[in-house]
């Protein structure tokens, strides 16, 4: 692998060659020296605050100085005086200071001193102005200046600042009064405010509203018709309620036949309080009972329905008689000395019966003779 040639050292090229023989695919060529690549720093002055430096060479790739350059020291402040400036009755003025003549910058800042303002003298005093009468400015001057303060110039009467008193209108109760007008500054009274009694109040009868069936009603009761003032409070009747009537009685529906609501109006207001409607049948609530198989001796029944309402009393039941017994004849058989006998008898074939008119005879016992 080769390497790059620098500026004081040369460089070589890439090359190839077998890593086990060592043949030499392609030979290595030197690269010449690069040399140094100048680069002049220019030359800096110092000024008042910064130092600053001669001309230098430096190498741009390497970084090599070829020729120092040499610093410069600061030249420092060129300081000028800045006089002060004494304040005037009108002007302000200023402190000593000082600045550099060569950068401008301030060595003592100068510091502003308010205005002295005038020292007055009065040579002839004012006379104040009023309402109807005109006036006039003193004249004075400054001691310090000799500036004409002021002249003594006229000043027109100001006129009256009028002020109203609006009126009052009187109540039933409360007493009132006329416009007034005054002057604010001077007071002095252009319209003379004057009382007015009060009116009293105006009775008026609220007559009684009668209570209907349904709306509330009210009692007599007066007021102002002026300020409105309640002498008699009208109370609140209730309403009476209507006066029912029964036109058709409700008859409830039933199992099988329909039935309906109540109709009735009122007596008072004829109002229909209530129209009749139709209330369809209701249709059995039924139950359902098993069938019970008739025996020799007791009725049965076949599968039925009935209704569980109360009052309906219907039934689908159909009763199945009692079936008798399905006899067999046994013949009677004597008692012997050692064996029972029994009397002829019946019994019932169907199973489970158990139906029997047997009659059993004791054993006779031996008769002996010795």
């Amino acid at each position: 692998i080769g390497y790059a040639a620098t500026c004081t050292k040369s460089g070589m090229s890439d090359g190839t060659k077998c890593a086990f023989c060592g043949h030499i695919f392609e030979e290595q060529q030197e690269i010449p020296i690069k040399g140094h690549t100048r680069v002049i720093d220019k030359y800096l002055a110092p000024t008042c605050t910064a130092d600053g430096h001669t001309v230098g060479v430096h190498c741009s790739e390497c970084g090599l100085v070829i020729q120092a350059y040499e610093a410069l020291p600061a030249t420092g402040h060129t300081v000028v005086d800045d006089p002060a400036v004494s304040p005037t009755c009108t002007d302000t003025g200023l402190t000593a200071g000082s600045h550099c003549s060569v950068c401008k910058a301030t060595i003592v800042e100068q510091k502003v001193v308010p205005a002295l303002g005038h020292t007055v003298v009065v040579d002839t005093p004012s006379v104040p102005v009023t309402c109807t009468e005109k006036g006039r400015a003193e004249v004075s001057h400054c001691s310090v200046c000799n500036a004409i303060l002021s002249n003594g110039e006229e000043i027109p009467a100001k006129g009256h600042t009028y002020v109203i008193q609006p009126a009052v209108a009187p109540t039933c109760t409360e007493e009132g009064s006329t416009e007034g007008r005054h002057c604010s500054i001077c007071n002095e009274v252009f319209s003379t405010v004057e009382e007015i009694p009060a009116l009293g109040h105006k009775p008026v009868t609220d007559k009684a509203v009668p209570a209907t069936c349904i709306k509330s009603g009210l009692t007599a009761g007066s007021h102002c018709s002026v300020c409105g003032e309640v002498f008699v409070q009208q109370d609140i009747v209730a309403p009476k309620g209507h006066t029912k009537v029964v036109d058709i009685e409700a008859i409830d529906a039933t199992c099988t036949e329909e039935g309906n609501t109540e109709e009735s109006h009122c007596s008072v207001c004829n109002a229909v309080l209530a129209l009749s409607n139709s209330i369809p049948a209701l249709g059995h609530d039924l139950e359902h009972h098993d069938a019970r198989a008739a025996t020799c001796t007791e009725v049965g029944w076949n599968a039925y329905d009935t209704c569980t309402r109360e009052g309906c009393g219907y039934t689908s039941y159909s009763e199945i008689p009692a079936l008798g017994h399905d006899l067999e004849h046994h013949d009677a058989r004597a008692a012997t000395c050692t064996e029972v006998g029994w009397e002829a008898y019946d019994t019932c074939k169907r199973e489970g019966c158990g139906y029997t008119t047997y009659v059993e005879l004791p054993a006779l016992t031996h008769d002996l003779v010795h």
